[in-house]
């Protein structure tokens, strides 16, 4: 009797990890019906075609575009926007963010967006210069930095040498009022109207007018030294009804791989002399 109950804690021990096993296989049992392969599993059994490579992988194949198309529908739907994810394409919000980086974002309006704000008793239409950037900038011929709004039409052309652009402040002459650019914005996410193409740079102010909401951006290089709206990334002030978002956090160059095989491999093949790096490599 008392070497029956010197064995019962072994038991009781044995007894406890078995409803524990028994408990986590049925986790997974349960969880397998989350994985959309286990559809495509039961799917090429239905058909008898399991063992059958030809048939087997253009239904994974499809499996995983479906299953990706849903994941980021959803996503976009619990972040409140149709773009969830962008992959950064250039360098021009280095060091805050690089080519290949993943940025996930967030539906943004007026008050859940951080920029200055500018507050204008005027709508910004084509007729109206509600702004314009204190821009700065060093000739091949002259070691100080000269104010040269006039001249950037020309250097955009190639008939004018800068070896250096500086934009320091953003004048709006209606309110007799300047704003130094700083990085305190939030980061968002347009479609320039003039690329047609995702510009991921930095909010450096946010303008009321009669009209509406509208941003005026700018990327963190210090290689990137003129406002979206000066360098022809966009053709005027961004309206916030039109971001795809604002980022909220960044996957580190995980997007790099879509871009070599997207971008980087078909550009090489389509210049393969091209000595002036026209394709953009790490």
């Amino acid at each position: 009797m008392g070497k029956r109950e010197r064995l019962r804690p072994g038991i009781a021990i044995k007894r406890k990890q078995a409803k524990s096993a028994s408990i986590f296989v049925r986790i997974r049992k349960n969880l397998r019906w989350i994985d959309p392969f286990t559809y495509a599993d039961l799917f090429l059994e239905h058909i008898g075609q399991e063992k059958n490579k030809l048939v087997s992988w253009p239904v994974y194949l499809l499996t995983a575009f479906v299953s990706a198309w849903l994941i980021y529908t959803i996503l976009g739907l619990i972040l409140g926007t149709r773009t969830p994810a962008v992959i950064v394409l250039s360098g021009s919000m280095e060091p805050t963010f690089y080519r290949g980086d993943i940025m996930v974002l967030v539906g943004a309006n007026a008050e859940n967006l951080k920029a200055q704000t500018v507050e204008l008793p005027l709508a910004l239409d084509d007729k109206n210069i509600y702004a314009y950037a204190e821009t700065y900038c060093k000739l091949a011929d002259r070691e100080e930095l000269i104010e040269c709004k006039q001249l950037i039409p020309y250097v955009r052309k190639g008939l004018l040498p800068v070896s250096k652009f500086e934009t320091k402040r953003i004048c709006f002459p209606s309110i007799d009022k300047c704003i130094e650019l700083n990085k305190e914005g939030d980061v968002v996410v347009y479609t320039s109207d003039t690329l047609g193409i995702p510009i991921i740079h930095r909010a450096v102010a946010k303008i009321y007018a009669k009209d509406g909401v509208f941003l005026l951006t700018k990327g963190d290089s210090v290689y990137n030294a003129l406002i979206d709206q000066e360098a022809g990334l966009a053709g005027k002030a961004v309206n916030i009804s039109k971001l795809d978002g604002k980022a909220i956090f960044m996957i580190p160059k995980l997007g790099y791989v879509k871009l070599i095989i997207m971008d980087d491999i078909p550009c090489i093949l389509l210049h393969p002399f091209d000595f002036t790096r026209k394709c953009i490599l790490p």
